[in-house]
Parts: C-alpha cells; structure tokens; sequence
C-alpha cells in the first residue's frame, strides 16, 4: 500500500515537470522566431557603418596551399561584406 502511494506521488511529480518543460520548449520555440525576426529586421536596416577585421591563416599541406583569408565583417548584423584570400606556398619543402 505505501509503495503504491510513493510510486503515484512520484510519477505525479514527473508528470508535473514533463508539462513544466513542454510549456518552456513552447516558449523557447516563440522567443526563436521573435528572434530571427528581429535579427532579418536588423541586417535589412544596417548600414554597416562599423566593421571589424578579422584575419585566419590555413597552413599548406603537401596537396594544398597555404591560405591567408582577410574578412571585413558589420560589428552590428554580423554580415560578411568583404573576403580577401590570398595563397602561399606547398605546406612541405622540398629536400635540397
């Protein structure tokens, strides 16, 4: 009899938290969308007036070239506006 009580007052307690959570994956759902809205709203009305530069460099291989890539990127909508990619040479030198 006590068993039977503790396992209904446990799986209450579960049922209870599995509503908890759908309610908050409904709401994250809403807030993603408000999100990407806002965010598509905001890359169609920036004039990209403030840029950062960012640079990488992608070492050569034995099959493929260094590379050594200069991106401009709006601080404020995250667009990438300008890429420069620049190669260098073979990644292994040749024995002399």
């Amino acid at each position: 009899m006590k068993i039977e009580k503790l396992l209904k007052q446990v799986n209450g307690e579960a049922l209870v938290l599995g509503e908890e959570i759908s309610r908050l994956k409904l709401k994250q759902s809403r807030l993603h969308r408000e999100i990407c809205e806002k965010e598509n709203e905001l890359k169609r009305i920036c004039i990209h007036n403030e840029t950062t530069r960012m640079t990488t460099y992608h070492a050569g291989t034995k099959f493929e070239k260094a590379s050594y890539d200069v991106i401009t990127v709006c601080k404020l909508c995250g667009i990438e506006l300008y890429r420069k990619t620049s190669y260098g040479k073979w990644g292994v030198e040749e024995n002399k």
